[in-house]
């Protein structure tokens, strides 16, 4: 089984919170996961929020591409509804900070 990162994985407030449970086939939603990490890249106008999100969108990223996306059948949009946009947002790391600022 692929190593899935836990939904609730950007609880920074509760250090001590445990991962959110994992059910079958959640891994599947790691290109989601990463999606949102570039989301924070983009829009964030802190250094030190965007070098956390830097690292999760990597670990993410990293799950996300390993995917077999054939399994189930519907996680081929899982996987890529969003793809082309998370490259877009986490090649511009901050410049969403600048746009709505």
């Amino acid at each position: 089984m692929q190593s899935a990162i836990a939904v609730n994985i950007p609880a920074a407030f509760e250090p001590g919170a445990s991962p959110g449970e994992l059910g079958p086939d959640m891994e599947m939603h790691n290109p989601e996961i990463a999606y949102m990490f570039a989301l924070g890249l983009y829009f964030s106008i802190d250094s030190t929020r965007r070098a956390a999100y830097r690292a999760r969108l990597e670990r993410a990223y990293a799950l996300a591409v390993a995917l077999d996306v054939t399994r189930p059948p519907r996680a081929f949009n899982w996987a890529f509804q969003f793809s082309s946009q998370l490259v877009y947002f986490a090649e511009r790391s901050g410049e969403g900070s600048k746009k709505t600022a």
